[in-house]
């Protein structure tokens, strides 16, 4: 634009976040070489604490391409996530989405359970394993389920326990469970694989069992 001999800079553009539980959003302006400063109180009763963030130029397009959402989690709480690690996807990709959990300390099992919409977006599954630094230590027992009736995979429960002497001592800290790999269609849109409702629930060694919650992140 400014080639084309346009008066603007960067200060045109502003950066937008929306916080959790309340109604609107937030618009930051910018300097004109694209900085800025913002600050939000994290509501630390809410967990995760989810912010979206996206960048919304002079005529209110918001760059979708760009979109970010933060998660703030309280330090040293337990929780699971579900991260792909490609952040887009197109046909003939193939992605894993790795299971793992947070700030354990000496967990003996994890649970997981999850809509999957991944074939509504073009995936076929090709495997669900132990995550490399788990290989022969971990069982895994999956439950697929229909509600439909219809032969398409909805729900999926991923039990994943400990075998041998690792089923004693328990692994502790931030933990890769379960790998799921994907391998998109020839006809597939280009877009992202996300487990939908993801829930956890874990058991340490001492056979105490807790509730937590799941991060997917696409």
């Amino acid at each position: 634009m400014k080639a084309g001999s346009m008066n603007v800079s960067q200060a045109n553009n502003k950066f937008v976040y929306t916080l959790p539980g309340r109604g609107g959003k937030v618009s930051v302006p910018l300097d004109e070489n694209g900085n800025f400063t913002t600050q939000f109180k994290v509501n630390t009763a809410m967990q995760p604490f989810q912010v979206n963030m996206y960048a919304e130029n002079m005529s209110t397009v918001q760059n979708y391409s760009s979109y970010k959402v933060v998660n703030f989690v309280k330090q040293g709480t337990p929780y699971g996530t579900a991260i792909a690690d490609k952040q887009r996807v197109k046909a003939g990709d193939t992605v894993t989405i790795t299971l793992a959990m947070n700030n354990m300390t000496n967990m003996k099992q994890a649970v997981y359970s999850f809509f999957d919409t991944t074939i509504s977006q073009g995936a076929q599954l090709v495997s669900i394993k132990p995550h490399p630094t788990l290989e022969g230590k971990l069982n895994i027992q999956t439950v697929s389920m229909d509600p439909d009736g219809t032969g398409v995979v909805m729900e999926r429960k991923i039990t994943a326990t400990l075998t041998d002497k690792a089923t004693q001592t328990g692994v502790s800290g931030k933990v890769p469970m379960v790998d799921i790999t994907f391998k998109m269609k020839d006809d597939a849109p280009e877009g992202y694989l996300s487990f939908d409702e993801l829930n956890v629930s874990y058991t340490n060694t001492d056979d105490t069992s807790n509730s937590t919650f799941g991060i997917g992140v696409p």
